[in-house]
């Protein structure tokens, strides 16, 4: 696992749980977070309230997935390069 991985997931992770925890408490913070305010002006505290604990969540499993090995760097792909699968490496020699 590439080190910039963990970084952005311990950040996406941690990002998540705050903006998550305040909504469904619904601290201050939550409320003068602009996207909460925009919401709120145009429909209500409660849907505010709902789109701030969807965006948390999402951080969260976005966080958690990149720590349990979801690569999105590319790092998988790299290492089937190095080591291809036997079938696919008897045909790239059969090719040539």
């Amino acid at each position: 696992m590439v080190s910039q991985d963990v970084f952005v997931g311990l950040v996406a992770l941690a990002t998540g749980l705050f903006v998550f925890v305040s909504a469904v408490l619904n601290t201050q913070w939550a409320n003068n977070f602009w996207i909460a305010r925009h919401i709120e002006n145009s429909s209500n505290a409660s849907v505010s309230r709902f789109v701030l604990i969807a965006i948390g969540a999402l951080c969260v499993l976005l966080g958690a997935l990149l720590l349990l090995g979801f690569f999105p760097s590319g790092e998988k792909k790299t290492a089937e390069l190095l080591h291809p699968h036997p079938i696919q490496e008897s045909l790239l020699l059969a090719r040539n």
